[in-house]
């Protein structure tokens, strides 16, 4: 806990640009003061199939990254903003290959999270 999921257009991005992102990314959110660095979990998933806005013959023709960012809850606003805007700042440093990028902050219940 926590973790941070990117998800990612199937065709953009060479996977050097992936691994890249994925590290900057997980190394801005470790610098934040949120939690402890060795507790953040953060990993990559190119979606399979992805439409998005207006279909070109049938294709679309905008890519997207999208990060969420699971919490457990109990963080200030203020902690989940400086999140959040790490994030987006890496995003639109190093995500420009993507025409839509975007970031959303889920809190998990303590009362149902499990962890062993």
């Amino acid at each position: 806990m926590p973790h941070a999921i990117v998800e990612i257009s199937p065709e953009i991005a060479p996977e050097t640009q992936r691994a890249d992102l994925l590290r900057l990314l997980h190394d801005a959110l470790s610098g934040c003061g949120v939690f402890q660095p060795a507790d953040l979990k953060t990993r990559l998933h190119i979606s399979d199939q992805s439409l998005v806005g207006v279909l070109e013959n049938g294709v679309s023709a905008r890519s997207f990254v999208h990060v969420w960012i699971y919490l457990l809850e109990g963080r200030t606003p203020a902690q989940k903003s400086a999140l959040t805007d790490a994030a987006f700042a890496v995003l639109n440093q190093h995500a420009v290959f993507a025409s839509q990028r975007s970031v959303d902050i889920r809190d998990m219940a303590r009362e149902t999270y499990r962890k062993s």
